[in-house]
């Protein structure tokens, strides 16, 4: 093919350079009938005869010519390139959330034919001896390479990485509905449709953006099932609920669903109510809006609307007629569920309206039923109760009313309170006033009790010596509270005594007394020693005064 311009031809002798072209045109170089400016012109001191080896581009072209003196000769130079052209890419950006990078590079072959770039041509500057391609890039990880060919099909590559990581993209909130809910009622929201294009774990926040009641409220707003709870109302009403999404990442994205509140008619009065059966009044008052039933059933015996309401759980309407309990006065709802308690083979009845009530009223009951003794229908009750159940009534009393409740719970109920609430004691710090004592003489032996349970109670400690229950010591004592308890005794007979005071363990040293001194013997001893030696010395004075 001809060689383009830029082509350098070098003519040497004896590997001197004699001469040097380098070509701008394509093709033939030179005219023999027209010497021009672009001729190889090979001079200095050259002689006829001797022999020109001609280069292009650096290349030996393997052909030569004798120089003749003022002649023009035409050749036809021929090179094999087989020379790759080297090619580089310039630095990259990664990793980038960019989708398209311009890669560039420079290339140093002047017979240069084509770049590509991951089969992208790229533009080329002869001049600069530079390209640039416009690449799109995958997600990931992404190989890049750059092919150079030139004119004859030599081809050089380079390469290089690039990690696109897509920039993140917003969520969608999803709120779901529209819903409908009872007045009084609740309803559980759904935000689980909302999604992230990128997974992103999505965070949750529900609001009312819109409530013409002034009352209705939502709890577990930062889940995507928070509950809305529907106040009393006169008419169905809408109210406008917002869900808001974040990806952790700054984005969000907001969605509203409308809840109808739906009215319910007024309860019939006592008396229509009476004239029903139990069940034909369950159903109707389960229908009707709960304010208006309570004020109903309130004015119906206490032994028919007992009736009733049993009849309604039995119906499979225990939450309507829970609802309807929530709405009574505590004392009146306490009543009711004795009276349902009461009747035959329905204490199931009592407790499962029990806990499907508002955790608040049924603490109430549970504590009017202590405040008058009814403590077999809280354990009763209880027993029917799950664990749940019983442990958030048990937290709502006071302290007061544990201690006076927990010591008439069967064991059954007892053993299902939680360890918490329950009383617990430590017993600790266990001295003894004297380890070693004579044998009827007494040491005292103490230990720390402390309750560190949440219900006040009395703890019965018991000393055991050698195996044996000798002795045992009751303290009341309140949440968090400690006191100390001791026990006097004492042994006729010396050893060594081991003793536990509930898992508390020691031991004391009984010796037996010394002899006493006989101090009456050394007494009668010393007085005859006197008289013999009082009358030692009278005989002694009489007969030097001549008495004797």
């Amino acid at each position: 093919m001809p060689a383009p311009i830029g082509t350098e031809v070098v003519a040497k002798v004896g590997g001197e350079v004699k001469g040097t072209l380098t070509t701008v045109q394509t093709g033939a170089y030179g005219d023999v009938d027209n010497i021009q400016i672009d001729d190889l012109t090979v001079s200095d001191d050259l002689e006829d005869g001797d022999t020109i080896h001609f280069w292009v581009n650096g290349l030996d072209t393997g052909q030569t010519a004798e120089f003749s003196s003022g002649g023009d000769t035409k050749l036809n130079l021929t090179v094999e390139d087989n020379v790759a052209p080297v090619v580089t890419i310039d630095s990259v950006t990664t990793p980038t959330n960019v989708d398209t990078q311009t890669i560039t590079g420079a290339f140093d072959e002047a017979f240069i034919d084509t770049i590509v770039v991951n089969g992208v041509g790229a533009s080329i500057d002869e001049d600069a001896g530079t390209y640039s391609a416009d690449v799109p890039l995958d997600e990931g990880t992404n190989e890049i390479t750059v092919e150079a060919t030139d004119l004859v099909g030599n081809a050089g590559t380079a390469t290089a990485t690039i990690e696109f990581v897509p920039p993140n993209r917003p969520p969608t909130a999803d709120a779901n509905g529209p819903y409908s809910v009872n007045e009084e009622e609740t309803v559980a929201l759904d935000g689980t449709g909302s999604s992230d294009p990128d997974g992103d774990t999505l965070t949750h926040s529900w609001s009312i953006a819109d409530d013409p009641t002034g009352e209705a409220s939502l709890t577990d707003t930062d889940t995507s099932t928070p509950v809305f709870r529907a106040p009393s109302i006169e008419s169905d009403t809408n109210v406008i609920v917002e869900l808001t999404v974040g990806d952790g990442h700054g984005h969000t994205d907001s969605d509203t669903a409308t809840v109808t509140i739906l009215a319910l008619p007024p309860a019939p009065p006592a008396k229509v109510v009476e004239n029903m059966t139990p069940e034909n009044a369950a159903e109707n008052l389960a229908a009707s809006d709960p304010v208006s039933a309570a004020g109903t059933l309130e004015n119906v015996a206490v032994e028919n609307a007992a009736r009733i309401v049993d009849a309604g759980v039995k119906a499979g309407l225990t939450d309507e007629m829970a609802a309807i309990l929530d709405e009574t006065d505590t004392e009146s709802a306490a009543n009711l569920l004795l009276a349902i308690y009461d009747l035959p083979e329905t204490p199931e009845a009592a407790a499962e309206l029990l806990g499907a009530m508002s955790l608040d009223k049924g603490t109430a009951v549970v504590q009017s039923f202590i405040a008058r003794a009814w403590f077999e229908y809280v354990d009763g009750t209880f027993t029917h109760l799950s664990d749940e159940n019983i442990n958030d009534i048990y937290e709502g009393l006071t302290v007061e009313q544990r201690g006076e409740l927990y010591p008439e719970l069967s064991q059954s109920v007892k053993e299902r309170i939680s360890a918490e609430l329950a009383p617990r004691f430590e017993v600790s710090n266990l001295e003894i006033s004297k380890p070693e004592v004579e044998t009827g003489e007494t040491t005292t032996i103490s230990v720390d009790v402390t309750n560190t349970g949440g219900t006040p109670y009395t703890y019965t400690a018991e000393l055991s010596v050698e195996n044996e229950l000798v002795d045992s010591e009751n303290v009341a004592l309140d949440p968090d509270e400690s006191g100390t308890v001791s026990f006097d005794v004492s042994r006729e007979e010396a050893g060594t005594y081991d003793f536990s005071v509930d898992g508390l363990t020691g031991s004391f040293e009984v010796e037996k007394p010394p002899k006493p001194f006989p101090w009456p013997t050394v007494t009668a001893i010393i007085v005859v020693i006197i008289a013999v030696v009082a009358i030692a010395a009278w005989y002694w004075m009489q007969r030097r005064g001549g008495g004797i």
